[in-house]
C-alpha cells in the first residue's frame, strides 16, 4: 500500500505510531512519543530529496534508532503485570 499516494504518506505515520502504542503498553508508561518517528520519516524524505541525500539518510538512520532503542527497552522491560494484561488494541489476551 505504499505505492498509492494517500497510503504513502498514512503508513509514514501508521506504523510508527502502532510500534509506539506497544512501546507504551509493554513499559506501562509513555516512553515513546508517537508521533516522533513518523515526522522523521517525513522530514528525512523531504530533505533526502531537496536538500542533501546524506543529511536525509543520517536523519532516516536517527528514526530507526530511536525505534529500535525503544524496542529493544520494551522486550527487556519486566512483564506486564496480570491487571494490566489488555492488549494495546483493547482486546484482553487469552490464557489458553
Amino acid at each position: 500500500m505504499h505505492f498509492v499516494p494517500f497510503y504513502n504518506l498514512y503508513w509514514i505515520f501508521k506504523w510508527p505510531d502502532a510500534l509506539a502504542g506497544f512501546v507504551n503498553w509493554r513499559m506501562q508508561s509513555k516512553s515513546m512519543k508517537r508521533w516522533v518517528p513518523g515526522l522523521a520519516v517525513l522530514l528525512s524524505i523531504l530533505i533526502f530529496e531537496g536538500l542533501d541525500g546524506f543529511v536525509g539518510a543520517m536523519l532516516l538512520f536517527a528514526c530507526g534508532w530511536y525505534i529500535s532503542r525503544n524496542l529493544r527497552l520494551a522486550f527487556a522491560a519486566p512483564p506486564v503485570p496480570e491487571a494490566a494484561m489488555a492488549s494495546p488494541g483493547g482486546t484482553r489476551i487469552l490464557h489458553l
